[in-house]
């Protein structure tokens, strides 16, 4: 379709013109709709069955019909049934007098292809229209506009609430309509996955608070989704940490949820046997364990762990031999977890960098090089993948004219774990380091991107070292007063937005996803 032709479409949205029909709005008879109908909206109004709100709307059935099933349904049936010389008159039933102007944002996306809302609240409202009406594309458009992913994070922050003000000692919800939920898959809908809730700070604070019975819900629940079982089990180490009073007993139960043979060779190798302080494993159930993660999930394990009981002399944890693995998945792909580096630090690695090199034989060698670490702006250390945290940092040689970008990882506090570095390589799966720069309209840009895909791993940190070519200045700068304002950082002009330099990590879909 021409521009011209979707451009005149569009300009006859309420307009007399070429109108062959009215829409007019009435409050439903339906007994499903009696509550939307008979409580008092916002606007304090309140209307009574039947009765028409709203004006009515010049409409165009050669625009309505096919774009939306409701009206094309109701002018087959009644267009024979219409006096002639008349136009057809369309009647939309509603709920609520103050649902025409949601009604009518459908509409206008028939004519127009656009959606136009005001809010969240206002485009579910129009999400809900637009799905009883039938306008093809509507929905589709409410789901991707800006402003549902903020009405579905106000979702799953009431959820969080209200899941954990629950007190039952049941381990099953009844819904108001009678149903009975678990409470596990209820709370792993809510929380999603383990590593998005460990970089989420009000989401983790949340999980934080589940009492024992239903943080042992989430742990048991098939749904509970996560990047790699490590990121489960460093769940349980910041609820631990956050609820020190937990008796020995229920720390063991709890630790008795996390699926072992599912964990990374680092975390299973590296980290498992050095959690003596709080994870209950003694040295005969670990090696049981290495072994079973050897062997091909399904019934050779099943087996391996129903051994496993005659060697030990006790029932072994079912989860930790044979539980299927959870759902992988990460919900916080494609979000930007932004960081900075200020000025004045910047500044300190920039004069640290340039101080003369020591020339004494006795001298300790001074370092490679000078860093200074990314602070994320959420607040967070790093960012959690696979159950380590990874942050930037740049580098800066002595005379050097360029400055390093380094991804690095760390294990983190909460795990209690005495160790000078990783033991190993850490895999963080699909992500992208970004430090932004300045474009000429003054814009954000990608100045740099350090991309890594599925599999390939960070040791103490994945370096580019070249990666911040550093402008060369003039011998003088007394004539150029922005550059000179800028003191040491004036190479750096480019990467500067705000007085800071600033970059994001972002983790993203696998490929082939």
């Amino acid at each position: 379709m021409s521009s011209a032709v979707r451009s005149y479409h569009a300009s006859l949205y309420g307009l007399d013109e070429r109108s062959d029909c009215v829409v007019r709005f009435v409050l439903s008879r339906d007994e499903a709709d009696r509550l939307a109908k008979c409580r008092r909206t916002s606007s304090g109004r309140i209307g009574e069955d039947g009765s028409a709100v709203g004006s009515p709307f010049p409409g165009h059935t050669f625009m309505l019909c096919p774009g939306s099933s409701f009206f094309n349904s109701q002018a087959e049936r009644w267009a024979s049934d219409q006096p002639a010389g008349t136009k057809l008159e369309l009647r939309v039933p509603l709920g609520s007098v103050d649902d025409p102007p949601h009604a009518l944002a459908a509409i206008r996306f028939i004519y127009t292809d656009k959606l136009d809302v005001s809010g969240a609240a206002d485009l579910l409202n129009v999400r809900r229209l637009a799905s009883f009406l039938g306008v093809e594309g509507c929905v589709e458009a409410a789901d991707e506009d800006p402003g549902a992913a903020e009405l579905l994070e106000e979702l799953y922050k009431h959820s969080w609430e209200q899941l954990v003000a629950f007190q039952g000692p049941s381990t099953a919800i009844y819904t108001a309509q009678g149903d009975r939920t678990a409470l596990g898959e209820l709370l792993a809908w809510a929380l999603r996955d383990a590593p998005s809730v460990l970089n989420n700070p009000p989401a983790k604070a949340q999980a934080l608070s589940l009492s024992a019975s239903a943080l042992e819900a989430l742990l048991s629940s098939d749904a509970f989704a996560t990047d790699d079982e490590a990121s489960v089990l460093l769940l349980l180490a910041e609820w631990l940490a956050a609820n020190p009073l937990t008796t020995p007993d229920i720390r063991a139960k709890l630790c008795r949820h996390i699926r072992l043979t599912h964990m990374s060779s680092v975390y299973l190798f590296g980290v498992l046997p050095r959690l003596q302080r709080w994870f209950e494993l003694t040295a005969h159930e670990l090696s049981l364990v290495h072994q079973c993660a050897a062997l091909p999930a399904g019934p050779e394990r099943e087996r391996f762990h129903r051994e496993s009981g005659t060697i030990l002399g006790k029932p072994a944890p079912a989860a930790w031999f044979c539980a299927p693995a959870r759902p992988r998945a990460r919900s916080d792909e494609g979000r930007r977890y932004e960081w900075t580096v200020s000025r004045e630090a910047l500044e300190a690695m920039i004069r640290t960098a340039q101080e003369a090199r020591p020339l004494a034989a006795a001298a300790p060698p001074p370092p490679e090089y000078e860093r200074t670490t990314g602070r994320f702006v959420h607040g967070g250390r790093g960012i959690v993948a696979k159950g380590f945290e990874f942050f930037p940092f740049l580098s800066l040689r002595h005379r050097s004219d360029a400055a390093g970008l380094h991804l690095a990882c760390l294990l983190p506090s909460s795990l209690q774990v005495d160790l000078p570095g990783v033991q190993g390589f850490a895999d963080p799966g699909p992500c992208r380091l970004t430090v932004w720069g300045q474009a000429a309209d003054g814009s954000r840009r990608a100045a740099f991107e350090m991309v890594l895909r599925d599999g390939q791993r960070v040791g103490v940190n994945r370096s580019y070292r070249q990666a911040l070519p550093l402008a060369a200045l003039p011998r003088a700068t007394a004539g150029l007063p922005g550059l000179a304002a800028l003191g040491p950082v004036a190479r750096w002009a480019a990467y500067l937005q705000g007085g800071q330099l600033s970059g994001s990590l972002e983790w993203t879909a696998p490929e082939g996803a």
